[in-house]
């Protein structure tokens, strides 16, 4: 028992971001992808064929889009729910997944269709840095802090535990 209410107020005493500053972040990153979609659905890489680029470059677009999707889908999970440290790993490692694929296909962009359109989708991109690096901040915040939880509970069940072989003997 005593150990809950230890762990209850540990977050805020830490210093974790708190939740409504995580869910601007969160809500800067979703604004960001929303006004990344638009210039992706209009990109169209079969065009790009006659020019010699791969036909692989197509079904990147897609995978970018869905990421782009499952980007969103993830931080409304984090945002209802902004204690669970899973979430926000998956939330940023489909990030870094998604940025590499826009990079990918940034590059499509860049060889095969026309340069500045390459620099508008990586500007946009960046556009978000401060927000991805709020959420790996906050991320890293947040497992120290459930490791100091554990710990305390652990702790807690070591006495708990010691108590009671005391009492057998």
């Amino acid at each position: 028992m005593v150990a809950l209410v230890a762990t209850a107020g540990l977050s805020q005493a830490q210093g974790v971001t708190a939740p409504w500053d995580l869910r601007k972040t969160l809500e800067s990153l979703q604004a960001g992808g929303a006004r990344l979609k638009p210039v992706l659905e209009q990109l169209d890489p079969k065009e790009w064929e006659a020019k010699g680029a791969p036909d692989g470059y197509d079904l990147q677009k897609k995978q970018v889009l869905l990421q782009l999707q499952n980007v969103t889908a993830v931080a409304q999970r984090l945002a209802a729910d902004p204690e669970k440290l899973t979430v926000a790993l998956d939330l940023f490692l489909r990030i870094e997944t998604f940025d590499l694929n826009l990079q990918s296909l940034a590059e499509g962009v860049r060889n095969y269709h026309n340069p500045a359109a390459a620099e508008l989708l990586v500007g946009m991109r960046n556009e978000n840095g401060h927000a991805r690096a709020a959420l790996r901040t906050y991320m890293v915040e947040l497992a120290q802090i459930k490791e100091q939880e554990f710990k305390i509970v652990d702790d807690e069940a070591q006495k708990c535990r010691a108590q009671t072989l005391r009492k057998k003997k």
